[in-house]
């Protein structure tokens, strides 16, 4: 069996896994659009704030990325969730989540003392913000799946399978991501059009944590070995 059968199997399993965990708790589809606006609302109550603004902000979105990978995650293990695990969900990966902003918003601080006089200054950061969306790709799958608690150990951990997994992980990331930005560009009704990628973009989460679990488990030939062996049976 080639390598291309053996990973369009596996994608098609998670895809399969992704589709029957939301089907039986299809509102979860409207999570990612509620974050959306919730982060819009916080956003619009902290710039009254002043200087405190900033912190109110940052520590509303990790609450709401918090509340939303608890459900992912949970979609991911098979587990059973309700609106009842609400409350629970904003402080289930909080701190994760603001250690690993802490880490980026200090990257950023330096880069932009490195690069601020340098004349190609923005076309570096822009290609150094590339850099940082793959390698920290996995980070969302690594906070839930994972359970990893400090910024620095996210981030690394999330290498770490990248590096070990790049090319099954970016073949269907890649086409997904312009899927969804397919999406966004033609989805130009504000509420309405929001809701319609959340819930793509719910999809793909659900889908990107089955397909971490299935490839943190095992490696290429080993994949490639249970293949053959289950061909024999």
């Amino acid at each position: 069996m080639s390598a291309l059968t053996v990973y369009l199997k596996l994608y098609g399993d998670c895809f399969r896994k992704a589709a029957t965990a939301i089907g039986k708790n299809p509102w979860t589809l409207l999570l990612p659009s509620l974050v959306l606006f919730a982060r819009a609302w916080a956003g619009q109550l902290a710039f009254s704030l002043g200087i405190l603004g900033g912190i109110v902000v940052t520590l509303a979105t990790a609450a709401l990325f918090s509340s939303y990978l608890y459900f992912a995650g949970e979609l991911v293990k098979g587990g059973r969730i309700s609106g009842r695990d609400l409350q629970r969900s904003f402080r289930a990966h909080l701190w994760p989540v603001v250690n690993v902003f802490f880490v980026v918003w200090i990257a950023t601080l330096v880069l932009g003392l490195v690069v601020g006089e340098n004349p190609s200054g923005a076309a570096l950061l822009y290609a150094l913000t590339i850099v940082a969306v793959v390698a920290l790709n996995a980070v969302p799958e690594v906070i839930y799946l994972r359970e990893s608690l400090a910024g620095t150990q996210t981030i690394l951990v999330s290498w770490e399978f990248l590096k070990a997994q790049w090319i099954p992980w970016f073949a269907v990331n890649v086409p997904l991501l312009g899927a969804l930005t397919l999406i966004a560009a033609y989805a130009q009704v504000p509420i309405v059009g929001t809701v319609f990628l959340g819930a793509a973009l719910h999809v793909v989460m659900v889908f990107r944590g089955n397909l971490f679990q299935a490839l943190d488990r095992t490696s290429h030939r080993q994949r490639m070995f249970l293949q053959r062996v289950g061909r024999q049976d």
